[in-house]
Protein backbone atom coordinates (compact mmCIF):
# COMPACT_ATOMS: atom_id res chain seq x y z
CA UNK A 1 0.00 0.00 0.00
CA UNK A 2 1.58 3.65 -0.84
CA UNK A 3 1.38 5.17 2.19
CA UNK A 4 0.64 8.79 0.26
CA UNK A 5 -2.87 7.86 -0.71
CA UNK A 6 -3.86 6.30 2.45
CA UNK A 7 -6.82 7.16 4.25
CA UNK A 8 -6.20 7.70 8.32
CA UNK A 9 -8.86 7.78 10.30
CA UNK A 10 -8.47 9.21 13.85
CA UNK A 11 -10.73 8.27 16.90
CA UNK A 12 -9.94 8.60 20.68
CA UNK A 13 -12.58 6.48 23.21
CA UNK A 14 -13.09 9.08 25.44
CA UNK A 15 -14.13 12.20 25.10
CA UNK A 16 -11.04 14.99 25.89
CA UNK A 17 -11.25 17.85 27.25
CA UNK A 18 -9.27 21.03 28.40
CA UNK A 19 -6.95 21.18 30.30
CA UNK A 20 -5.70 17.93 30.18
CA UNK A 21 -2.80 15.81 28.56
CA UNK A 22 -4.41 13.51 26.74
CA UNK A 23 -6.09 15.93 24.21
CA UNK A 24 -2.94 17.72 24.08
CA UNK A 25 -1.07 14.97 23.27
CA UNK A 26 -4.31 13.70 20.56
CA UNK A 27 -3.29 17.41 19.05
CA UNK A 28 0.11 16.85 18.31
CA UNK A 29 -0.51 13.47 17.02
CA UNK A 30 -3.22 15.04 14.14
CA UNK A 31 -0.54 18.11 13.46
CA UNK A 32 2.01 15.57 13.06
CA UNK A 33 -0.06 13.82 10.36
CA UNK A 34 -0.91 16.60 8.69
CA UNK A 35 2.26 17.72 8.14
CA UNK A 36 3.21 14.60 6.98
CA UNK A 37 5.49 14.60 4.12
CA UNK A 38 3.72 11.26 2.31
CA UNK A 39 0.33 13.76 2.54
CA UNK A 40 -2.01 10.92 3.72
CA UNK A 41 -5.46 11.99 4.09
CA UNK A 42 -6.80 12.61 7.77
CA UNK A 43 -9.64 12.02 9.09
CA UNK A 44 -10.49 13.12 12.53
CA UNK A 45 -13.39 11.41 13.83
CA UNK A 46 -13.02 13.24 17.20
CA UNK A 47 -16.40 14.37 17.49
CA UNK A 48 -18.11 11.18 16.46
CA UNK A 49 -20.46 9.28 19.00
CA UNK A 50 -20.95 12.80 21.34
CA UNK A 51 -21.19 12.16 25.30
CA UNK A 52 -23.65 12.67 27.21
CA UNK A 53 -23.17 15.05 30.44
CA UNK A 54 -23.72 14.61 34.07
CA UNK A 55 -22.48 11.83 36.66
CA UNK A 56 -23.27 9.18 34.11
CA UNK A 57 -21.03 10.36 31.09
CA UNK A 58 -18.20 8.32 32.28
CA UNK A 59 -19.90 5.22 31.17
CA UNK A 60 -22.96 6.09 29.62
CA UNK A 61 -21.42 8.40 27.19
CA UNK A 62 -18.10 6.34 26.30
CA UNK A 63 -21.13 3.37 25.63
CA UNK A 64 -22.24 5.91 23.11
CA UNK A 65 -19.23 6.28 21.55
CA UNK A 66 -18.75 2.59 20.96
CA UNK A 67 -21.86 2.91 18.89
CA UNK A 68 -20.23 6.17 17.40
CA UNK A 69 -17.04 4.61 16.17
CA UNK A 70 -18.90 1.31 14.39
CA UNK A 71 -21.38 3.42 12.69
CA UNK A 72 -18.37 5.90 11.17
CA UNK A 73 -15.64 3.26 10.55
CA UNK A 74 -18.60 0.94 8.29
CA UNK A 75 -19.55 4.29 6.57
CA UNK A 76 -16.57 5.31 5.14
CA UNK A 77 -13.37 3.19 3.60
CA UNK A 78 -10.14 3.91 5.75
CA UNK A 79 -7.08 2.33 5.32
CA UNK A 80 -5.88 2.64 8.91
CA UNK A 81 -7.81 3.68 11.68
CA UNK A 82 -5.75 4.58 14.84
CA UNK A 83 -7.99 4.38 18.12
CA UNK A 84 -6.73 6.09 21.01
CA UNK A 85 -7.89 4.07 24.34
CA UNK A 86 -7.45 5.23 27.94
CA UNK A 87 -5.53 1.45 28.39
CA UNK A 88 -5.26 -1.88 27.00
CA UNK A 89 -8.42 -2.96 28.79
CA UNK A 90 -11.22 -1.61 26.21
CA UNK A 91 -9.17 -2.94 23.43
CA UNK A 92 -10.52 -6.84 23.98
CA UNK A 93 -14.42 -5.26 24.49
CA UNK A 94 -13.86 -3.32 21.27
CA UNK A 95 -12.73 -6.27 18.69
CA UNK A 96 -16.22 -7.59 18.17
CA UNK A 97 -17.18 -4.11 16.82
CA UNK A 98 -14.69 -4.17 14.42
CA UNK A 99 -14.96 -7.55 13.29
CA UNK A 100 -15.71 -6.45 9.87
CA UNK A 101 -13.60 -3.34 9.63
CA UNK A 102 -11.66 -3.85 6.41
CA UNK A 103 -8.79 -1.87 7.31
CA UNK A 104 -6.10 -1.95 9.29
CA UNK A 105 -6.18 -1.16 13.19
CA UNK A 106 -3.84 0.79 15.29
CA UNK A 107 -4.66 1.04 19.06
CA UNK A 108 -3.19 3.74 20.77
CA UNK A 109 -2.91 3.44 24.36
CA UNK A 110 -2.27 5.96 27.24
CA UNK A 111 -1.83 4.06 30.50
CA UNK A 112 -1.49 1.22 32.17
CA UNK A 113 -4.67 -0.57 33.35
CA UNK A 114 -5.89 -0.19 36.91
CA UNK A 115 -4.32 -1.20 39.78
CA UNK A 116 -5.34 -0.52 43.52
CA UNK A 117 -2.66 1.76 45.13
CA UNK A 118 -1.61 1.77 48.28
CA UNK A 119 -3.96 0.32 51.42
CA UNK A 120 -4.40 4.25 52.84
CA UNK A 121 -5.07 5.67 49.18
CA UNK A 122 -7.10 2.97 48.16
CA UNK A 123 -9.33 3.72 51.13
CA UNK A 124 -9.22 6.70 50.84
CA UNK A 125 -10.67 6.86 47.04
CA UNK A 126 -12.96 4.44 47.91
CA UNK A 127 -14.64 6.63 50.83
CA UNK A 128 -14.83 10.03 48.84
CA UNK A 129 -15.08 9.20 44.87
CA UNK A 130 -16.87 5.01 45.44
CA UNK A 131 -18.61 5.27 42.00
CA UNK A 132 -15.58 6.98 39.88
CA UNK A 133 -13.53 4.56 41.58
CA UNK A 134 -15.58 1.55 41.14
CA UNK A 135 -15.68 2.48 37.12
CA UNK A 136 -12.36 2.87 36.82
CA UNK A 137 -11.89 -0.68 38.57
CA UNK A 138 -14.08 -2.63 36.07
CA UNK A 139 -13.46 -0.65 33.36
CA UNK A 140 -9.39 -0.57 33.33
CA UNK A 141 -8.73 -3.67 35.28
CA UNK A 142 -5.94 -6.36 34.41
CA UNK A 143 -8.68 -8.71 33.82
CA UNK A 144 -9.75 -7.65 30.56
CA UNK A 145 -5.74 -8.16 28.96
CA UNK A 146 -6.46 -12.16 29.27
CA UNK A 147 -9.16 -12.01 26.84
CA UNK A 148 -6.19 -11.16 24.29
CA UNK A 149 -4.51 -8.65 22.23
CA UNK A 150 -6.08 -8.08 18.64
CA UNK A 151 -4.85 -10.43 16.27
CA UNK A 152 -2.80 -8.51 13.53
CA UNK A 153 -3.79 -5.03 15.12
CA UNK A 154 -0.92 -2.55 16.44
CA UNK A 155 -0.77 -1.46 19.87
CA UNK A 156 0.81 1.45 20.49
CA UNK A 157 2.07 2.63 24.08
CA UNK A 158 4.20 5.44 25.31
CA UNK A 159 6.58 3.50 27.86
CA UNK A 160 8.49 0.22 27.89
CA UNK A 161 6.23 -0.14 31.19
CA UNK A 162 3.23 -0.56 29.15
CA UNK A 163 4.46 -2.92 26.95
CA UNK A 164 6.27 -4.93 29.72
CA UNK A 165 2.58 -5.42 31.11
CA UNK A 166 1.04 -6.11 27.85
CA UNK A 167 4.22 -9.14 27.02
CA UNK A 168 3.38 -10.16 30.88
CA UNK A 169 -0.17 -10.78 29.41
CA UNK A 170 1.12 -13.08 26.58
CA UNK A 171 0.07 -10.65 23.93
CA UNK A 172 2.16 -10.91 20.74
CA UNK A 173 5.21 -8.45 20.91
CA UNK A 174 5.39 -8.52 17.29
CA UNK A 175 3.03 -5.40 16.85
CA UNK A 176 3.61 -3.75 19.95
CA UNK A 177 5.48 -0.29 19.41
CA UNK A 178 6.88 2.72 21.99
CA UNK A 179 6.56 5.33 20.88
CA UNK A 180 6.89 8.12 23.81
CA UNK A 181 4.56 11.56 24.63
CA UNK A 182 6.04 14.77 24.40
CA UNK A 183 5.28 18.72 25.01
CA UNK A 184 4.73 21.33 22.09
CA UNK A 185 4.80 24.17 25.22
CA UNK A 186 8.01 24.90 23.36
CA UNK A 187 10.01 23.56 20.58
CA UNK A 188 13.14 22.20 21.36
CA UNK A 189 14.69 24.70 18.71
CA UNK A 190 13.78 27.45 20.48
CA UNK A 191 13.22 26.25 24.74
CA UNK A 192 14.73 29.54 26.60
CA UNK A 193 17.46 28.11 28.86
CA UNK A 194 17.06 26.66 31.97
CA UNK A 195 15.54 28.03 35.20
CA UNK A 196 18.03 29.99 37.10
CA UNK A 197 18.12 28.05 40.49
CA UNK A 198 17.97 30.50 43.75
CA UNK A 199 20.62 31.16 45.97
CA UNK A 200 20.67 29.07 48.84
CA UNK A 201 19.70 32.68 50.59
CA UNK A 202 16.98 33.48 48.51
CA UNK A 203 13.29 31.70 48.50
CA UNK A 204 12.80 28.23 47.03
CA UNK A 205 10.27 28.66 44.34
CA UNK A 206 8.65 25.32 44.21
CA UNK A 207 4.78 24.14 42.52
CA UNK A 208 2.35 22.40 41.44
CA UNK A 209 0.25 22.18 38.56
CA UNK A 210 -2.31 20.18 37.34
CA UNK A 211 -5.83 18.17 39.17
CA UNK A 212 -6.10 18.18 43.54
CA UNK A 213 -8.29 15.12 43.45
CA UNK A 214 -7.15 12.19 45.85
CA UNK A 215 -5.22 9.66 43.52
CA UNK A 216 -2.58 12.80 42.50
CA UNK A 217 -1.91 12.47 46.25
CA UNK A 218 -1.91 16.36 47.27
CA UNK A 219 -2.75 15.23 50.71
CA UNK A 220 0.77 14.57 51.04
CA UNK A 221 1.78 17.34 49.72
CA UNK A 222 -0.45 19.49 51.90
CA UNK A 223 1.06 17.75 55.33
CA UNK A 224 4.40 18.45 53.87
CA UNK A 225 4.24 21.97 53.15
CA UNK A 226 2.22 22.51 56.99
CA UNK A 227 5.08 21.16 58.46
CA UNK A 228 7.40 23.72 56.43
CA UNK A 229 5.65 26.33 56.94
CA UNK A 230 7.16 25.83 60.17
CA UNK A 231 11.31 25.86 59.26
CA UNK A 232 13.06 29.15 58.96
CA UNK A 233 13.76 28.48 55.42
CA UNK A 234 12.60 30.79 52.74
CA UNK A 235 10.86 29.26 50.55
CA UNK A 236 7.23 29.86 48.46
CA UNK A 237 4.79 27.78 47.07
CA UNK A 238 2.37 28.09 43.98
CA UNK A 239 -0.60 26.07 43.03
CA UNK A 240 -1.80 26.26 39.86
CA UNK A 241 -4.91 24.33 40.44
CA UNK A 242 -6.96 22.77 37.13
CA UNK A 243 -10.28 23.91 36.54
CA UNK A 244 -11.54 20.23 36.82
CA UNK A 245 -10.35 20.49 40.34
CA UNK A 246 -13.37 20.65 43.50
CA UNK A 247 -14.11 23.38 45.34
CA UNK A 248 -13.94 21.75 48.31
CA UNK A 249 -10.36 20.22 47.15
CA UNK A 250 -8.83 23.67 46.87
CA UNK A 251 -6.62 24.08 50.32
CA UNK A 252 -6.39 26.89 52.50
CA UNK A 253 -3.44 27.97 53.57
CA UNK A 254 -3.07 31.36 55.17
CA UNK A 255 0.52 32.45 54.63
CA UNK A 256 1.69 34.62 52.24
CA UNK A 257 4.24 32.12 50.73
CA UNK A 258 1.78 29.86 49.50
CA UNK A 259 -0.10 31.09 46.44
CA UNK A 260 -3.23 29.84 44.54
CA UNK A 261 -4.10 30.40 40.80
CA UNK A 262 -7.02 28.81 38.69
CA UNK A 263 -5.22 30.22 35.62
CA UNK A 264 -1.41 30.44 34.60
CA UNK A 265 0.15 31.15 31.36
CA UNK A 266 2.25 27.41 31.51
CA UNK A 267 5.31 28.58 30.43
CA UNK A 268 5.93 31.50 32.86
CA UNK A 269 4.75 29.57 35.54
CA UNK A 270 7.17 26.96 35.15
CA UNK A 271 9.69 28.96 34.07
CA UNK A 272 9.16 31.03 37.82
CA UNK A 273 10.06 27.13 39.59
CA UNK A 274 13.09 25.95 41.14
CA UNK A 275 11.56 23.05 41.54
CA UNK A 276 7.96 21.41 40.51
CA UNK A 277 6.23 18.70 42.96
CA UNK A 278 4.75 16.02 41.63
CA UNK A 279 3.12 14.08 44.83
CA UNK A 280 2.00 11.20 43.34
CA UNK A 281 2.33 9.55 39.70
CA UNK A 282 -0.15 7.12 39.32
CA UNK A 283 0.71 3.74 37.52
CA UNK A 284 -2.78 4.03 35.70
CA UNK A 285 -5.55 7.23 34.90
CA UNK A 286 -5.02 9.75 32.43
CA UNK A 287 -2.04 10.15 30.65
CA UNK A 288 0.45 8.05 31.80
CA UNK A 289 3.52 10.29 31.12
CA UNK A 290 1.82 13.64 32.71
CA UNK A 291 2.48 16.40 30.12
CA UNK A 292 3.58 18.81 33.15
CA UNK A 293 6.39 16.84 33.63
CA UNK A 294 7.55 16.77 29.84
CA UNK A 295 6.79 20.46 29.66
CA UNK A 296 9.11 20.97 33.00
CA UNK A 297 11.80 18.50 31.44
CA UNK A 298 11.40 20.51 28.06
CA UNK A 299 12.38 23.87 30.16
CA UNK A 300 14.92 22.88 32.09
CA UNK A 301 12.95 22.82 35.43
CA UNK A 302 13.78 19.69 38.15
CA UNK A 303 10.95 17.48 39.60
CA UNK A 304 10.16 15.66 42.28
CA UNK A 305 8.52 12.85 41.85
CA UNK A 306 7.96 9.48 43.54
CA UNK A 307 10.03 6.38 42.86
CA UNK A 308 8.41 3.96 40.37
CA UNK A 309 9.14 1.79 37.32
CA UNK A 310 7.88 4.60 35.55
CA UNK A 311 9.50 7.73 37.07
CA UNK A 312 12.83 5.94 36.35
CA UNK A 313 11.99 5.35 32.80
CA UNK A 314 11.69 8.82 32.44
CA UNK A 315 13.86 10.13 34.55
CA UNK A 316 16.89 8.22 34.18
CA UNK A 317 17.76 5.15 36.78
CA UNK A 318 19.74 7.79 39.07
CA UNK A 319 17.48 10.32 38.62
CA UNK A 320 17.98 12.67 42.57
CA UNK A 321 14.38 13.80 42.54
CA UNK A 322 12.70 10.76 43.45
CA UNK A 323 11.07 9.47 47.07
CA UNK A 324 9.59 6.60 48.02
CA UNK A 325 5.96 6.34 47.38
CA UNK A 326 4.76 4.32 50.31
CA UNK A 327 6.46 6.47 52.89
CA UNK A 328 3.41 9.24 54.19
CA UNK A 329 6.52 11.16 55.30
CA UNK A 330 8.75 10.86 52.43
CA UNK A 331 7.82 13.81 50.25
CA UNK A 332 8.11 16.32 53.49
CA UNK A 333 11.28 14.90 53.99
CA UNK A 334 12.37 15.11 50.44
CA UNK A 335 11.26 18.96 49.79
CA UNK A 336 13.57 19.90 53.18
CA UNK A 337 16.17 18.14 51.98
CA UNK A 338 16.10 19.71 48.50
CA UNK A 339 15.40 23.37 49.93
CA UNK A 340 17.96 23.05 52.61
CA UNK A 341 20.94 21.32 50.80
CA UNK A 342 21.71 23.12 47.34
CA UNK A 343 23.87 19.50 46.84
CA UNK A 344 20.54 17.98 46.53
CA UNK A 345 18.67 19.50 43.90
CA UNK A 346 18.02 17.93 40.59
CA UNK A 347 19.92 19.22 37.57
CA UNK A 348 17.60 20.90 35.49
CA UNK A 349 20.04 20.81 32.50
CA UNK A 350 20.66 17.12 32.23
CA UNK A 351 17.00 17.01 32.47
CA UNK A 352 16.18 18.82 29.85
CA UNK A 353 19.14 17.10 27.89
CA UNK A 354 17.26 14.11 28.72
CA UNK A 355 14.15 15.16 27.10
CA UNK A 356 15.92 16.55 23.87
CA UNK A 357 17.05 12.95 23.73
CA UNK A 358 14.66 10.98 24.73
CA UNK A 359 11.82 13.25 24.21
CA UNK A 360 12.01 16.26 22.33
CA UNK A 361 8.61 16.85 19.48
CA UNK A 362 10.76 15.94 16.45
CA UNK A 363 12.10 12.66 17.85
CA UNK A 364 8.37 11.79 18.66
CA UNK A 365 7.67 13.34 15.54
CA UNK A 366 10.07 10.72 13.36
CA UNK A 367 9.15 7.77 15.37
CA UNK A 368 5.07 8.34 14.89
CA UNK A 369 6.01 8.77 10.77
CA UNK A 370 8.33 5.98 10.89
CA UNK A 371 5.53 3.63 12.62
CA UNK A 372 2.49 5.64 10.30
CA UNK A 373 4.80 4.51 7.22
CA UNK A 374 5.44 0.36 8.60
CA UNK A 375 1.32 0.25 9.32
CA UNK A 376 0.47 1.14 5.99
CA UNK A 377 3.10 -0.85 3.90
CA UNK A 378 3.19 -4.17 6.13
CA UNK A 379 0.41 -6.62 4.42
Amino acid sequence: MDPRRARVAFFPLRREVEPTGELESSKSFLNILRRSAVGVEVVDLTEAGDISRGLASLVLGNLRRLAGIRKTLRAAAFDLAVIKVPTPAQIPPLRPLLFDFQGKLAFWCDSLCFELPSLRLALTLLAQEPLLTGARAVLNGRSWLRLGGPRGGWIVVATEVQRAQLRAQGWDPTFIRVIPNSSNLVRAESAPRPSLVSPISAPFRMGYMGHLDSVKGVSDLFTGLAELLREPTPFSFHFAVSPLSTHRSVPEFHDPRIKISHAVDRLVFLNNLDLLVLPYWADWGTSLVPAVLLEAMGLGVPVLVPDTPLSREVLGEDYPGLYARTDGTALQRAMMRVLTDVHHRPNGAALRERFLTRYSPRRVEEAWLAFLDEALRVG
